[in-house]
């Protein structure tokens, strides 16, 4: 699910859903720039943080590994560059 665009950031692929472990972020970007990745449960409360990311031009793929207790459920992911959403989707983790 797209939210608000920043100029340079064309797609974006989240996989596997549902996930046990981890998760891919598949990037297509126009221009280099850092990205952040937050994981939300449904509660709202951030359970986890990416450090930044580096994107370059073109295809970039970052993974990110769950962190803390093993809980199960809906959880939401957002992906910012600066003070820009650039997407927010959900996932089911197992």
């Amino acid at each position: 699910m797209r939210t608000k665009q920043q100029p340079g950031v064309e797609e974006l692929f989240v996989y596997p859903n549902p996930a046990s472990e981890f998760l891919i972020f598949e990037f297509k970007t126009e221009l280099e720039s850092l990205a952040e990745i937050r994981i939300y449960n449904t509660s709202g409360i951030l359970v986890q943080k990416s450090p930044s990311i580096y994107l370059p031009y073109g295809s970039s793929q970052y993974r990110l590994e769950f962190e803390g207790a093993r809980t199960s459920g809906l959880f939401l992911y957002q992906i910012s560059m600066g003070n820009w959403t650039l997407y927010s989707g959900r996932f089911i983790r197992l």
